[in-house]
């Protein structure tokens, strides 16, 4: 069993006092985080959040955010992270995923809801403030943990563990490898698409995320939480990364390329994850000198298809400093491909897929095409271009339906599942795959 909160549970009895999240206002160890995480789960618990239902979070980083996540999925709920952009599909959202429970910033609670729709939302939690209708943080965390909410009796849904680390032996919801965890929605062709991310998947990609990472992720290293919870790779990235290493997470409520400078030079930072938008404010922010970067910066993570080629050479230039790729799809996790240092960034590309994720580019009749030699990976010839799949442990084996089919989109092939991706592709002969 794979739930994250065991990583949780594990890191609040092995360094209770080591910060766990320090997002500048608050700072907060991991026993702490363990415990709110605990008062949280049991306030969904009572007020009839249970096992399985879905808790829409639309939170900016923060500690707040982070106990909101952790809490529904200690609580044994599915996690529906909004991203700002789809905001406005807020009530297709919880309608398509069935969602019992909300939570956001205050202002943008309502979003959540219509006259025809408020019965459907059982529970309303707002950050930094208490709307109509709706509870407080300090409300939902305002009872006792989930223990005691939940009861321990044999038909619970509660396992027990760490009865040898603890006092009294707390409890985390059993779920298995395979039960969904998240729901990530995107937009496609103006149409919403909803897919579940399963406990598994998410400690695969935390997986791979350290593998990619070129000195490994270690227990002293501060991640820079720049990704936003409302996406799945700011769930995954950064946050459950350092959960996983037992590090210090510094969320950014709001992006800031001069706030990563400050915390690199006043409290240390040694890896951040950016998309590519972002990664181009930083450079920008740090100006023409190619060979500086953030001081203790060791490691950036760059979210998505590499930026230009005049970027990519000056990350390269800095001294100290590795980057690596990060790319993926909601169906796979974040970490469908990846490269591992600056040396191999190529601008436009996906990366290379990161073992056990494997890649195949294949025609319409599921027949590989040929790799596209390295001269010509600018122009690859047509019959080199072709449906890219995906498959691996990243990629969500949770259940479909109605609103979180992959549909056509999943191809069985040699006995396995395979994710095709959006864009049709091409590989080049040394392993890195482009879109088109």
């Amino acid at each position: 069993m794979t739930n994250v909160l065991n990583t949780l549970e594990e890191r609040a009895s092995t360094q209770p006092d080591a910060v766990a999240v320090d997002d500048g206002e608050r700072t907060v160890t991991y026993q702490e985080l363990w415990t709110l995480t605990d008062r949280f789960a049991g306030g969904l618990r009572r007020r009839g959040i249970a096992d399985g239902d879905a808790v829409a979070v639309h939170a900016p980083p923060g500690v707040d955010g982070l106990i909101a996540c952790y809490g529904a999925l200690r609580n044994g709920s599915v996690v529906v992270p909004v991203p700002d952009d789809l905001l406005p599909d807020a009530v297709s959202i919880c309608r398509d995923c069935d969602v019992s429970a909300v939570v956001s910033v205050a202002d943008r609670l309502s979003a959540f809801v219509t006259a025809r729709f408020q019965q459907s939302i059982a529970v309303r939690i707002a950050i930094g403030g208490n709307p109509p209708l709706s509870i407080s943080m300090a409300d939902a965390l305002d009872g006792d943990d989930l223990s005691s909410a939940i009861g321990r009796d044999t038909g619970s849904g509660i396992m027990s563990f760490g009865a040898s680390r603890h006092d009294s032996s707390p409890t985390v919801v059993a779920r298995r490898d395979d039960d969904t965890a998240l729901i990530a929605c995107v937009s496609r062709a103006g149409e919403l698409v909803a897919t579940p991310v399963s406990h598994g998947a998410i400690r695969a990609s935390v997986e791979a995320f350290d593998a990619l990472v070129p000195r490994g992720l270690a227990a002293t290293d501060v991640h820079l939480g720049a990704l936003p919870l409302t996406t799945v790779s700011g769930v995954i990235l950064t946050t459950s990364a350092t959960l996983y290493t037992g590090g210090t997470y510094a969320p950014l409520p709001r992006w800031d390329p001069d706030r990563i400078q400050e915390i690199g030079a006043s409290r240390g930072l040694t890896i951040t994850a950016l998309e590519p938008d972002q990664l181009a404010d930083l450079l920008d922010a740090v100006g023409s000198r190619t060979t500086s970067s953030p001081r203790s910066l060791r490691t950036i993570a760059v979210v998505g298809p590499t930026p230009d080629e005049g970027r990519c050479d000056r990350l390269r230039a800095w001294s100290g400093v590795d980057a690596i790729q990060v790319a993926g799809y909601a169906e796979t996790g974040p970490v469908a491909f990846g490269t591992r240092s600056s040396d191999a960034l190529i601008a436009g590309s996906l990366g290379t897929p990161i073992e056990p994720m494997r890649v195949r580019v294949v025609d319409e009749t599921l027949a590989p095409v040929p790799a596209v030699p390295r001269w010509a990976i600018r122009d690859p010839p047509d019959d080199a271009v072709g449906r890219v799949l995906v498959t691996g442990p990243t990629l969500s084996t949770g259940p479909s339906g109605s609103s979180t089919a992959t549909g056509s989109r999943v191809v069985e092939l040699d006995g396995d599942r395979w994710f095709e991706i959006d864009d049709p592709g091409y590989r080049s002969e040394d392993g890195d795959v482009f879109t088109v």
